[in-house]
């Protein structure tokens, strides 16, 4: 790591080469440098070293940062605002110009900035990962233009819109093929494409079917729970697109579990094996495919009684958790008439005992999404 004596010699530093560093390493070359100043009885610079710390380590994720800027004052803000006009470099100018826009100085201003650097880094980005598709650059593709994105719509930015629309068409239909980010990259955008209301259309959407085929084959052979995610995302811009369900996404979501099941019975794995038979079943179902739900359970049938579970044992002392809640009784009892801790047992609606809503929508959830206690009986004991 590059050695710095002052402050300055590591801005101009960074001026040039910051973009080829990612966040954490800047923090560590900050703070290299502020433990340098420290040990050499030189604290002139230690204070702005911090402020620059607290901007680098207050990542943005979708358009927001997390920091708690009460405790950044007057002095650093304005401090930061110096640093952004002095700097030529994107990477520098889209941090400074974030932090800017969500602190207490949020200005229109920062927000162009900020915009205008995401969009730059994203071409930057897009060429690094040419270079080295294995490298993550493409994921900081992604990382500039979903920013890029929320800042827009957050701040209302209308005049980017366009660019940043094509962006997102751009890179969601050709995004580097060879890129290992690539399947990721562009699953993501689709669904930030689905979930906009301000700029995309239905006519921008127009003809996807075949991009949705084509991001959901990358991911078969990664992550079959991926390409399902990409299936679900189909059906619903079939559903945005025409106003209906034709049901060839969810068909394909019911293979693409029956394709997992038949996977796991394969090399035994029954339990997995039959969570994804159970998926199966409940998506031919909605496609009321009645032949492969009948197939299916079958399967299922077949195999429930074949899985072993081990059986772990261990021993805790709860003495002192007894005695401990058995003292908190006793001083209840000296403290409290029994009148009012019936009283509070009978009105309690969030400590102690349960809602008979809250338990119903729950034993739904879990009829739902859990295969385990379809394959045991289950025995209640209120004690």
């Amino acid at each position: 790591m590059a050695e710095f004596v002052t402050l300055s010699e590591l801005y101009e530093y960074l001026e040039q080469q910051a973009l080829d560093y990612f966040t954490h390493d800047i923090v560590q070359l900050f703070n290299k440098l502020a433990l340098s100043l420290k040990s050499a009885g030189d604290e002139r610079d230690i204070e702005k070293i911090q402020w620059e710390m607290i901007v680098f380590f207050a990542t943005p994720f979708r358009g927001e940062i997390r920091t708690d800027f009460k405790q950044v004052d007057e002095r650093q803000l304005l401090y930061l605002i110096e640093r952004l006009e002095a700097t030529r470099n994107p990477f520098l100018k889209a941090r400074y110009s974030h932090f800017l826009w969500c602190s207490p100085k949020k200005h229109g201003y920062f927000g162009r900035i900020a915009i205008e650097n995401y969009l730059q880094l994203v071409k930057y980005y897009e060429a690094k990962d040419r270079e080295q598709p294995k490298g993550p650059f493409g994921l900081e593709v992604l990382y500039c233009l979903e920013n890029a994105y929320r800042l827009a719509i957050s701040g209302n930015f209308v005049t980017f819109y366009a660019d940043i629309k094509t962006e997102l068409k751009r890179l969601i239909c050709s995004f580097n093929p060879m890129s290992e980010s690539s399947p990721a990259v562009r699953t993501q955008l689709l669904e930030i494409a689905l979930e906009d209301k301000k700029i995309f259309s239905k006519d921008d959407l127009a003809g996807f079917d075949k991009i949705f085929e084509e991001i959901a084959y990358s991911w078969v052979s990664r992550n079959m729970l991926a390409a399902i995610n990409v299936y679900e995302l189909a059906e619903r811009w079939e559903m945005k697109i025409y106003g209906r369900n034709s049901g060839k996404w969810r068909r394909k979501i019911a293979e693409s579990y029956e394709s997992m099941m038949r996977e796991c019975l394969k090399k035994g794995n029954i339990a997995v094996c039959l969570h994804f038979c159970h998926q199966a079943i409940l998506n031919y179902r909605e496609i009321k495919s009645v032949d492969k739900m009948h197939e299916l359970e079958r399967i299922y049938q077949q195999n429930k009684g074949k899985i072993k579970y081990a059986e772990f044992s261990t021993t805790i002392d709860l003495s002192g958790l007894f005695n401990y809640w058995k003292n908190f009784a006793e001083y209840l009892i000296q403290h409290l008439t029994s009148e009012q801790i019936i009283g509070f047992l009978a009105t309690d609606e969030k400590y102690l005992l349960p809602n008979i809503q809250k338990v119903s929508e729950s034993a739904k959830e879990l009829d739902k999404a859990s295969l385990a206690h379809r394959l045991f009986s289950i025995t209640a004991i209120d004690q």
